[in-house]
């Protein structure tokens, strides 16, 4: 296990690398660091994120969420779509990592781990 208590999630693409903050089992209480890689972008991207309201966490953004939808406003929660996205997005990692090969989304109900797999 680790030496110290926090939480971590840590996103690197090829020109944008995205942290959150480092709170045990909060990775959502505070804003995240959205970095350029370009120097020359970081100002793009701080255009864009200084458009994005900050976003109620825990259960005060759940209980939002609930009652945007029942409003009928668009709603930041995560829907099922959303959910099986990323569980596709999972999938295809772990099956890449195991075989090798590039793997295409979304998820097909003929793919061997389709209807599950557990990380080796």
């Amino acid at each position: 296990g680790a030496a110290d208590n926090h939480s971590r999630i840590r996103v690197a693409f090829s020109g944008l690398t995205f942290e959150s903050d480092h709170a045990p089992y909060a990775p959502a209480a505070k804003p995240w660091r959205f970095m350029a890689r370009a120097p020359t972008d970081q100002a793009t991207i701080d255009a864009v994120l200084a458009d994005v309201p900050p976003a109620a966490v825990g259960y005060t953004g759940l209980f939002a969420s609930i009652a945007d939808t029942l409003d009928g406003r668009p709603s930041a929660g995560v829907t099922l779509e959303d959910a099986r996205r990323s569980i596709d997005f999972v999938t295809a990692v772990y099956a890449s990592a195991r075989s090798g090969q590039t793997e295409c989304l979304p998820i097909l109900p003929a793919h061997e781990y389709y209807t599950g797999w557990t990380p080796e």
